[in-house]
């Protein structure tokens, strides 16, 4: 500052920047490296510094723009000028150092002309060229042939072509490549000559031919003609000529040499003869046989030759053959032989064979038409065979008889053999034919009478074996089944005395036939009842009327079989025919075919009919007398003051006074208005099936059901239950529906009931006896269920309701001894049984003292140790008294039960004691200190 005495010199004050820039040097490059030949790979250009302004070096140098190029071709190139000191001066780029050439290559190639040589045609003709080799693939072009596209001549050619590479960017083509030759050889004309002079006669001197062109392919003509060889010749033979063809063109077409020109002939001269046979005839014997000649005159000297008889060296066949032979003169050379000169006849005369013919299809059976023998040869001395066969003198006969008979012998060979007329063959036999006569099988029955009819027309016999147009007429039939009353049975019928024209030619066969006499057919009418209730013992009456269906009588004495469903019954008819029985009708309900059938007698047929049958349900069931129909509780309580609901088991035994069976009938529960017919099932107790109490009583049946059913608002309720049985034609086979067996039953809320516990025993044979299928016999000396304390019925009862009395909780055990079966039948082995409930219904206290306890249980043959379930939906009910309890005028010292089990299906499993329609209450024994209640 100015006034350095009062401020501070401020020092090393930012000023902003100084710069100094680099320099920009000037560089000149160049590409020191081209040209390069193509070679298939990338290459690039090499550049130096050729003068700068500073030192520096090269860099980035790009061919074309790229670091490589591949192709042949002039590429621009570019580098980097970097000068050595960077600091101070700028890099040059893309500084132009020139061009890069990349040359094309040169190739190699090999080349062949690949279709010489070719024939002269009188066309221009050219050389086709292929690459046998070359450095890279390519092609041929522009072939030359002696300088020219085509050649005429013939000659040969040089032949050159340029080969075009396919890659023409990176090779060069190569031109006037050398391929070889191209010749056009000579044609070879054609050409026919012939022997114009031929042939010429023998006359002791030279003789030569003369040859003339017939025809050749181009203008030409004869030179050099050569008989046999020679210019000449003399002696009578037959000279081959040869000559050459010389062409008029002879640059283009070769000179045929030494071609054929056929044949120059000197002829022999011809002398003259006569000839003549000297040993004819002869006789045929089989071989050959030939004639002999001599020389009769000639006009040379000579001898005779090749003697043919008709042709050839020998004869064999009968007949007269011409004869000729050769006259050979001493001179050959020059004369001809006389060839096949007649000589006259030589003669074979036929010989005579011996021949034994036999006729060889005798006898025959007379067949109405005519018959000829057929003959064989048995022997002869030749083979031949036989002709007009003569039987009895003509070609056939027809009546029996024995008939001579004579035929030809033709031997095979006729030429040389005569044939034999008429010889004796022997005899020929035509025997009678065997004529069947049959009775036709006939029927009639019992009570008519057969008339036979022994006319043809009547159809009562046949006849088979006639001939021709002989015919029978009639026989005679006699039976002894003929007349009415004949026992039923087979009777022969037995034909005889044929008539008929020609019969004389025939043994007669009389075959019988059968008259079956049939029981009398009949008729069988049902006439008994079509419909009854189920059940009925005695009460169906079924009827049937029988009648002999071809007299019209009624059939007395007859057994007569009524069929009703699975049901038979038999009955005897009487005078009248009627068959009636009184019949016990025991199947279901439903609809049924009722028939009657006869089973036949001794002249009657069996018959039957039928029709439909309807068994309707049975009213006869109701209550034991004196009893009840229903046999329930009429009082029953609800499970607790503050519930309306109880759970009731309805019950009933029933009794059929019929004969049907009881466990075929269905039980509804249900509601009835007061005074009314009508009723309403109550829906859980609806078509309950019916069980027999005991299976030994089984027209007493129980069934049963456990309801629910409420108070309303009230503390109690009064309900009419009806008892239904059946109710509809399906739903079993009685019906009932009688309000006058309707009980009222109430239902009421009780006091509370809090537990059943304990153990307690019954004697099952003390009265009340037990009952049911697992206690038959009960109390007498036929019980199944042994004596002795043992075998008492044993109960354990733990059922007790949860603190809040809204649920109940536990389970009731039985066990019992007996030699019963599921089944109700009686075992040899004792049986130990196990009911336990499965479920709870209901525990309650009608009265103090007395406890309800209902539910399901499951029944389990546990015998031995094992475990067999039997039911697993029984309905359980029991009943018990506290020890000294009066009920029912009863006291129970220790105390009561009164227990029934009853199967799915209705039939009752045990009841500890019954008085005949529903359980009753028995005395506990002091054996387990008792089953009891609070």
């Amino acid at each position: 500052p100015t006034d350095t005495t009062n401020y501070n010199t401020l020092t090393g004050v930012s000023a902003g920047n100084f710069i100094i820039q680099k320099a920009t040097p000037t560089a000149t490059l160049a590409v020191n490296n081209s040209p390069q030949p193509y070679n298939g790979s990338g290459q690039s250009a090499t550049v130096s510094i050729t003068a700068s302004s500073v030192p520096g070096s090269v860099a980035n140098i790009l061919t074309g723009g790229a670091a490589t190029q591949t192709n042949a071709a002039t590429y621009p190139v570019t580098a980097n000028f970097v000068p050595n000191d960077t600091t101070n001066y700028n890099t040059l780029t893309g500084v132009s150092a020139g061009n890069f050439i990349i040359q094309k290559a040169t190739p190699t190639a090999t080349l062949a002309v690949n279709n010489s040589p070719q024939p002269y045609n009188g066309s221009g003709q050219s050389a086709t060229v292929s690459i046998t080799a070359s450095s890279v693939p390519g092609s041929v072009a522009n072939i030359l042939t002696g300088g020219a596209a085509t050649q005429t001549n013939a000659a040969t050619y040089p032949v050159t072509a340029n080969f075009v590479p396919n890659d023409t960017t990176n090779y060069n083509t190569l031109t006037g490549v050398s391929a070889g030759n191209f010749i056009i050889q000579k044609a070879t004309p054609t050409a026919t000559l012939a022997v114009n002079n031929s042939p010429q006669p023998y006359n002791g001197s030279g003789q030569s031919a003369t040859v003339s062109i017939t025809a050749s392919s181009v203008p030409g003509s004869v030179a050099n003609i050569l008989t046999g060889g020679a210019t000449t010749q003399t002696n009578a033979v037959t000279y081959p000529v040869t000559a050459n063809f010389v062409p008029t063109d002879t640059t283009n077409y070769n000179t045929l040499t030494s071609l054929s020109a056929g044949n120059f002939v000197i002829n022999k001269a011809t002398p003259t003869a006569t000839l003549a046979v000297t040993n004819s005839p002869q006789t045929y014997n089989g071989s050959g046989q030939a004639a002999t000649v001599t020389l009769s005159a000639s006009s040379v000297p000579g001898t005779v030759a090749n003697v043919l008889t008709s042709g050839a060296a020998t004869q064999t066949t009968a007949g007269t053959y011409a004869v000729t032979a050769n006259f050979v003169p001493t001179d050959t050379t020059n004369y001809n032989t006389l060839t096949s000169l007649s000589a006259g006849n030589f003669v074979i005369n036929k010989a005579t064979p011996t021949a034994t013919l036999a006729v060889t299809n005798s006898p025959q059976t007379y067949n109405g038409s005519g018959q000829a023998a057929t003959v064989t040869i048995s022997a002869s001395s030749v083979l031949g065979t036989v002709a007009s066969v003569l039987t009895g003198g003509a070609a056939t006969q027809t009546t029996p008889g024995t008939y001579a008979v004579t035929a030809n012998f033709v031997p095979t060979d006729t030429t040389d053999y005569n044939t034999l007329t008429s010889l004796s063959a022997g005899n020929f036999v035509i025997q009678k034919a065997t004529l069947t006569i049959t009775a036709t099988n006939q029927s009639k029955f019992y009570s008519q009478t057969f008339t036979p009819n022994g006319n043809l027309s009547a159809g009562q016999f046949t006849v088979s074996g006639l001939k021709g147009l002989d015919s029978v007429a009639s026989v005679t039939l006699s039976s002894s089944g003929y007349p009415a009353g004949s026992p039923v049975g087979s009777y022969l019928i037995t034909p005889s005395n044929a008539a008929g024209t020609g019969l004389t030619n025939y043994n007669i066969t009389y075959n019988n036939g059968m008259l079956v006499v049939n029981a009398d057919t009949t008729m069988l009418t049902y006439t008994g009842a079509t419909n009854s209730p189920y059940g009925t013992c005695t009460a169906v009456n079924l009827s049937a009327v029988l009648v002999d269906a071809i007299n019209g009588l009624p059939v007395g004495g007859a057994t007569i079989t009524f069929t009703l469903g699975v049901q038979t019954f038999t009955a005897v008819t009487d005078s009248t025919g009627t068959a009636k029985v009184t019949a016990n009708v025991t199947q279901s309900v439903g609809g049924y075919t009722v028939s009657a059938a006869y089973g036949g007698g001794a002249t009657t047929a069996p018959s039957n009919t039928s029709g439909p049958y309807t068994i309707t349900q049975s009213p006869l069931i109701g209550p034991l007398a004196g009893q009840s129909l229903y046999t329930g509780p009429l009082l029953v309580w609800t499970s607790s003051s503050t519930n309306n609901t109880a759970s009731v088991t309805l019950s009933t035994t029933l009794t059929n006074s019929d004969c049907g069976d009881i466990r075929t009938s269905k039980v509804t529960f249900a509601m009835r208005a007061p005074g009314s017919s009508s009723y309403t099932p109550i829906p859980s107790a609806t078509n309950l099936p019916v069980g027999l109490v005991s299976p030994t009583v089984p027209n007493v049946g129980t069934a049963s059901a456990i309801v629910q059913l409420s108070t309303g608002n009230s503390t109690y309720t009064q309900f009419d239950i009806a008892v239904i049985v059946g109710g509809s034609p399906n739903n079993g086979n009685y019906s009932l529906n009688n309000p006058a067996y309707d009980q009222l039953v109430t239902v009421a809320e009780p006091g509370k009931a809090a537990s059943i516990l304990g153990d307690g025993v019954v004697d099952l044979n003390a009265s009340y006896y037990a009952a049911g299928y697992l206690a038959t016999g009960a109390g007498g000396s036929a019980s199944a269920i042994p004596s002795g304390t043992n075998n008492y019925l044993k109960v354990q009862a733990g059922v007790t309701y949860n603190k809040s009395f809204t649920n109940l909780q536990g389970k009731v055990v039985v066990y019992l001894n007996t030699y019963n079966k599921p089944d109700g039948s009686v075992d040899t082995v004792l049986h130990t049984y196990l009911i336990q409930s499965n479920s709870i219904s209901g525990l309650t206290a009608p009265v103090p003292g007395v406890y309800n306890f209902t539910g399901k249980a499951s029944v389990i043959d546990v015998t031995g140790g094992g475990s067999v379930s039997v039911d697993g939906g029984a309905t359980f009910q029991m009943t018990t008294v506290n020890t000294g309890v009066t009920y029912n005028n009863t006291a129970f010292q220790y105390g009561g039960i009164q227990l029934q089990v009853q199967s799915k299906s209705g039939n009752v499993w045990i009841a500890a004691g019954w008085n005949g329609t529903q359980p009753q209450m028995k005395q506990q024994l002091n054996n387990m200190g008792g089953v009891l209640g609070n």
